[in-house]
C-alpha cells in the first residue's frame, strides 16, 4: 500500500530543501524529515535559477531526485512527485 504525501509534507521537505540550497546555484544532497511516524529523505541534484538582481529563486529544476520514506519497520512506497512538491511548497511558502 502507498503512502500518500500530504501538502503539508510537501511543504516541509520543500522548506528543508530551501534551506540546504541556501544562496547556492547548484545542490546535490540529501534533505532529510524525521517525524515520529516516518522519516524520510530526498537526495536531489537540482539547478537554481535565481534573479540577477534579488537573487530569488525563480525556478529549482531537478537532475535527479529519489524520495525515500521509512516507517518503524520497513521502507514504503508514496505517491511523492516533484511538480507536487514544489506546488504546494511554493504555496505554502508564500502564505507563510
Amino acid at each position: 500500500m502507498k503512502k500518500h504525501i500530504t501538502p503539508e509534507i510537501y511543504a516541509e521537505v520543500y522548506g528543508r530543501l530551501l534551506k540546504a540550497i541556501d544562496d547556492k546555484f547548484f545542490y546535490n544532497g540529501k534533505v532529510e524529515y524525521d517525524t515520529d511516524d516516518f522519516y524520510s529523505t530526498l537526495d536531489v541534484t537540482v539547478i537554481i535559477d535565481r534573479d540577477l538582481y534579488t537573487n530569488q529563486i525563480i525556478d529549482i529544476t531537478p537532475v535527479w531526485w529519489e524520495y525515500h520514506l521509512n516507517t518503524r519497520d520497513e521502507e514504503v512506497l508514496t505517491d511523492f512527485k516533484w511538480s507536487e512538491m514544489i506546488t504546494h511548497g511554493s504555496c505554502y511558502r508564500k502564505a507563510g
